[in-house]
């Protein structure tokens, strides 16, 4: 009895994980999309946007600075600083006189400043729809932080010269690193359409395409990979028109989502945070 207790107490959590990660896919999904029509496909990564507001509220900084405070690797953020100085938003400029001469400090500009405005009108022309969804992930995310009896400050939670493109690409940046923690093979994808089976063990791959965010061939690749782990099953002619393919998850599939839900228990209250700084942005 005691072991079924604590089989539904271990399910239910894997709901609430499933709700608030798939609601952040979705979330990145609408406002990507509202940032590459309004502002260009250049300003939709999370790296070039957590590095734009950083630079504005923080800088002048060095790449290692920049680096610490974004939570990426200085060869990726480089990478990022270099398209940035192309398109004008940042310099790079010498270190002070008296300094070490040899540092390279990187400095916004009046385009950049602009830019990270209008990358915040475009996320909040899309806000009063997915604020709910953020409601909804905060609330699974909190009830998992009490369970876990995880610390959360929500004295911590950004505030001061964060812009909404900041903490959206803080929150992308976050939620990223807690799906390829927690997936087997540290797949993003893969772990989101293994997500999308708590709900109910049979699913369409159209559903899971919709829920994951996945063109039809890129759910198609995700699914064999997971066929392949052995994680869920293929079945053919069992749907109500006898023509489709229906996804079964099998017992080793459920094993990798429990393993999962232990897995996300330390990545709960930074997930929490930036959930409740976009929150107190949007709502």
């Amino acid at each position: 009895m005691a072991n079924r207790q604590t089989s539904d107490r271990t399910d239910d959590g894997l709901e609430h994980l499933a709700a608030a990660l798939l609601a952040a896919r979705r979330l990145g999904i609408v406002w990507t999309q509202a940032i590459s029509e309004f502002i260009g496909d250049d300003y939709t990564d999370n790296a070039t946007i957590a590095s734009l507001s950083t630079i504005r509220a923080e800088g002048p900084l060095r790449l290692r600075d920049l680096s610490s405070r974004v939570g990426l690797p200085g060869p990726t953020l480089s990478r990022v600083v270099d398209r940035l100085v192309a398109n004008g938003d940042v310099t790079r400029e010498a270190g002070p006189i008296g300094g070490d001469g040899r540092a390279v400090l990187m400095a916004i500009t009046p385009v950049g400043v602009e830019r990270e405005r209008n990358i915040d009108r475009a996320i909040l022309h899309d806000a009063p729809a997915t604020s709910v969804m953020v409601e909804e992930a905060v609330a699974h995310l909190a009830e998992l932080v009490e369970r876990t009896a995880t610390t959360f400050d929500r004295s911590r939670v950004p505030h001061g010269d964060d812009s909404l493109a900041g903490v959206f690409a803080r929150l992308g940046i976050t939620v990223g690193d807690a799906l390829r923690s927690i997936s087997p093979r540290g797949d993003i994808a893969e772990a989101l359409a293994l997500l999308a089976f708590v709900e109910d063990a049979d699913r369409r791959p159209s559903i899971i395409a919709k829920r994951v965010g996945l063109s039809s061939g890129g759910t198609t690749k995700v699914l064999d990979r997971l066929e392949s782990a052995g994680q869920i099953e293929r079945r053919f002619g069992t749907s109500d028109d006898r023509r489709g393919v229906d996804l079964h998850l099998t017992s080793e599939g459920r094993h990798q989502l429990r393993s999962m839900g232990v897995k996300a228990e330390p990545h709960l209250a930074a997930m929490l945070s930036s959930f409740c700084a976009v929150l107190d942005r949007t709502a």
